[in-house]
């Protein structure tokens, strides 16, 4: 909890300190990067709060259903943030089918780009250019489906069990 406090308070701050005007480019910079890095550090602190919640008892529910979605969108939003840190870090890791120079590019920018990658639907605009970036959409593209089917598979079999009466001897 107190980690989850001081990575949300971290985000806050660094993002209201990234929207000051005329701030020096150096600085903007660095507060963008802290800020991506903190909500991304809380994007896995909920996933992993949330995962707790969904695995830990064996009924199916309702809210057990939205937490298990809430993971794979959460999964979206904090690869979303790892490539922003990483096209900030180096601004050459993905083309995003503009001029071709490095560029600043908003979150919607790679929270499309994440969701294209997390449900593998493919690319056509956006492209990941160096070799850590294509290792990261690898991986998300490999967690998005494995994830639906583990889960999936999770919940039916718990739903099963559930609705199963237990015979008697």
């Amino acid at each position: 909890k107190t980690l989850a406090i001081a990575t949300g308070t971290t985000s806050l701050l660094s993002g209201l300190i990234s929207a000051i005007p005329s701030l020096p480019e150096p600085i903007f910079y660095v507060s963008v990067l802290v800020c991506a890095i903190s909500y991304a550090t809380f994007m896995l602190i909920a996933i992993g709060s949330i995962a707790h919640e969904v695995f830990i008892t064996d009924k199916v529910t309702s809210d057990r259903i939205v937490g298990s979605i809430c993971i794979y969108l959460l999964i979206g939003m904090f690869f979303a943030f790892v490539y922003s840190v990483v096209d900030l870090i180096n601004p050459l890791s993905f083309n995003f089918g503009t001029t071709g120079t490095p560029e600043l590019h908003t979150f919607r920018d790679y929270l499309y780009f994440s969701y294209t990658t997390l449900t593998t639907l493919g690319y056509g605009d956006m492209t990941p250019q160096m070799p850590f970036s294509r290792f990261l959409t690898s991986i998300e593209a490999m967690i998005g489906p494995i994830y639906l089917a583990i889960m999936v598979a999770r919940l039916v079999g718990m739903h099963i069990t559930q609705s199963t009466p237990k015979r008697s001897r």
